[in-house]
């Protein structure tokens, strides 16, 4: 048994996104995030990270520099928690994404979200 969640609105920006803000959050949305070890990302490349002007964070909590391919980050040794988000992050999914100008945060149509509320806050 199952549930669909339907959001409507948006939330409007005091102001809009710069362009390496609005990357970095659209990249943020579409990973997965993970606990990882932030000591074995500090070397790694992560452009749309230091674009945004962002730490790698606790847990690797802002890290989005991950591979298209699954399966290649299961095996990524950063990786200390495939299942378990890094502290202060409600879920592995965050459903909310930059609008297409960048003035306003808007829910991806997700079939399930879950943390929506929470997430939101985060942001």
């Amino acid at each position: 048994m199952g549930y669909r969640t339907e959001i409507f609105g948006e939330f409007v920006l005091d102001k809009k996104l710069k362009p390496e803000h609005k990357n970095y959050l659209e990249k943020f949305a579409e990973t997965r995030r993970v606990r990882r070890i932030p000591e074995l990302l500090i070397n790694r490349p992560n452009p749309i990270l230091h674009a945004a002007g962002l730490p790698i964070g606790e847990e690797g909590a802002y890290f989005v520099d991950i591979p298209d391919n699954e399966e290649d980050e299961m095996d990524d040794p950063s990786i200390c928690n495939y299942s378990a988000v890094p502290k202060g992050q409600p879920h592995l999914y965050c459903d909310w994404t930059p609008s297409e100008d960048g003035s306003k945060i808007v829910w991806l149509e997700a079939d399930k979200s879950y943390g929506y509320i929470e997430w939101i806050q985060y942001l």
